[in-house]
């Protein structure tokens, strides 16, 4: 900021000039870029994965199976079959391009590689959420933008960006791109359609041969994977990591409290006692100071995060996964009990503060309930 006379008052206030404030933005936007490009390489990276964990053309495939020996409810299934390719007609060959018959070889048991991928991408987004959030902060604050509203907006836009392809790149990828794209047409690698290669038909998009599984299927055990893990992350964040914070308390650097030391009481005001030096135990106000502040910006605005992009989950996937509905309900009903518990015994009374609207959020809303 520069330090000028108000052209109106004559006294001096901060100024920020314009051509800063476009520079730090278009270098912002910049960055909002490449991690969304970095963001894309993840989920890529994600199918890839699962292409090698569920590839029953690999002589590797038992690697991600459970023998039947473990997983006994499968003891009586039909044995799947793998090391070889399957075509159009069912029909077990060498390859995609090779017509050679193949010998394939049974095993019985569960499947997990699949799992392990929706797994793996619920705590890829997880991850790759928190980096960027740090990110997108800092690179807010650097923009040093005028009003409270401006920097939300800000904010909400930058993050959405990238939540969107973070949290729907997989699902979309699933419903959109692998089977019109990879599954059904020559344009892409084998590996790009998982092994199907032109080969998958309607109803069974995902798969070929003997196995048909829809995509939606897929597009289910994604999103209950999502839900689980984003329920596990929220309740340790918000109940088991601040209750373990406040019960290890510390002392000056070199100094162990004792368990009686860590609320001591206090000597009382001289004077305040005309019989003598008194204690008194600490007042409420005096230990809620101790706590963790609630921000009065980033609070509410991971809380409108998480609810947008659950909404999401819960209307442009329902008709893959119609369960997704109800896990957002019992996702939302832990998510009240879980901040009340966080609010209450570990942070400050938060601040009131008035707003005219959810800001930015609302556009977003809209745009989801009408696609």
């Amino acid at each position: 900021n520069i330090e000028i006379n108000s052209p109106v008052t004559g006294e001096p206030e901060f100024y920020f000039p314009p051509d800063i404030s476009t520079y730090r933005k278009n270098v912002g936007a910049v960055v909002t870029l490449i991690s969304v490009m970095v963001c894309m390489l993840g989920v890529f990276g994600t199918f890839m994965i699962k292409s090698f964990a569920t590839d029953t053309g690999s002589p590797n495939y038992p690697i991600w199976v459970v023998p039947s020996s473990i997983a006994f409810w499968t003891a009586g299934a039909e044995p799947q079959q793998y090391g070889c390719r399957t075509n159009a007609e069912g029909e077990f060959v060498e390859g995609l391009n090779d017509d050679t018959p193949c010998d394939a070889q049974e095993i019985t048991g569960f499947p997990y590689g699949s799992t392990v991928a929706g797994i793996w991408n619920s705590v890829q987004i997880l991850v790759l959420g928190g980096i960027y959030a740090g990110i997108a902060s800092k690179l807010n604050e650097w923009e040093n933008h005028r009003l409270n509203t401006e920097f939300e907006d800000a904010l909400i836009v930058r993050t959405f960006m990238f939540e969107f392809i973070n949290s729907y790149g997989a699902l979309m990828y699933i419903a959109f791109i692998k089977v019109p794209l990879g599954a059904r047409t020559t344009l892409f690698p084998g590996w790009f359609g998982q092994g199907m290669h032109g080969a998958a038909e309607m109803p069974y998009s995902c798969s070929i041969g003997k196995i048909q599984q829809p995509c939606l299927m897929e597009i289910s055990q994604q999103l209950f994977s999502i839900f689980a893990v984003k329920m596990l992350s929220k309740n340790f964040n918000t109940v088991v990591q601040p209750y373990f914070k406040q019960n290890r308390k510390e002392g000056p650097p070199g100094v162990t409290l004792e368990p009686e030391e860590l609320n001591p009481e206090f000597e009382a005001p001289a004077g305040a006692n005309p019989v003598g030096p008194a204690k008194r135990m600490r007042s409420k106000v005096e230990c809620e100071f101790d706590l963790e502040e609630f921000p009065l910006i980033e609070g509410p605005f991971d809380s409108y995060k998480e609810m947008v992009f659950q909404f999401g989950y819960a209307t442009l996937f329902a008709a893959a996964y119609p369960l997704a509905p109800v896990l957002a309900f019992i996702s939302n009903y832990v998510d009240i009990r879980s901040d009340l518990y966080n609010m209450g015994l570990f942070s400050r009374r938060p601040l009131p503060a008035s707003a005219e609207d959810i800001g930015s959020w609302e556009g977003i809303l809209d745009t989801m309930g009408t696609a």
